[in-house]
């Protein structure tokens, strides 16, 4: 019945697509916080303390929301979200360039600016791409699938942080630190 339903409303594929998005937007998360941001840090010399503050950005990053605001029915959104969200994880992913490419001079600076503007980002286009993407789902049946949603990328989560652990430990072992950050 859910497949009829999926081919009747047309939203199916876009629904699915969501979700996916989601979970790989969730993996991106967990690879720019925790022990994965401490081991970043530690590698390009930024201190404890330091790390620690730049670990709590995600919670000043909300503040960008307020912008989201002003943008919200700039319309359509699809223009703007999807540079927006590919930028944001674009920058993510620079973190890790910055011990691939041995920047030692100003590094602290240069990381504290990448992952601000990259969870600002993040934080300006979460509410209309959300707005965009949950009317594709009908009202009766909307926690349902946010409870699906989160299902996933829990369980997805724990997936990928254990693989990743073990990534992790075993370029460790081998003192490949270069490596690691390639391959994250």
């Amino acid at each position: 019945m859910n497949k009829e339903m999926a081919s009747k409303d047309g939203y199916g594929v876009s629904r699915v697509m969501y979700m996916i998005e989601a979970l790989f937007e969730y993996f991106i998360s967990i690879l720019v916080s925790g022990a994965y941001l401490a081991k970043l840090t530690t590698t390009i010399g930024i201190s404890d303390s330091m790390t620690a503050i730049l670990a709590s950005i995600t919670t000043l990053s909300g503040l960008f929301q307020l912008i989201s605001i002003y943008l919200a029915h700039k319309t359509p959104v699809k223009r703007w979200v999807i540079p927006c969200q590919i930028i944001s994880q674009m920058m993510f992913c620079a973190l890790y360039l910055i011990p691939i490419f041995g920047i030692k001079k100003h590094a602290g600076i240069i990381f504290f600016v990448i992952i601000v503007l990259g969870y600002g980002i993040k934080s300006v286009c979460t509410p209309p791409k959300t707005n965009w993407f949950i009317p594709l789902v009908d009202p009766n049946k909307r926690g349902m699938y946010r409870s699906i949603l989160t299902i996933i990328s829990v369980i997805g989560g724990t997936a990928f942080t254990y693989v990743m652990g073990i990534v992790v430990d075993s370029f460790t072992e081998s003192s490949n630190t270069q490596g690691l950050f390639i391959t994250i």
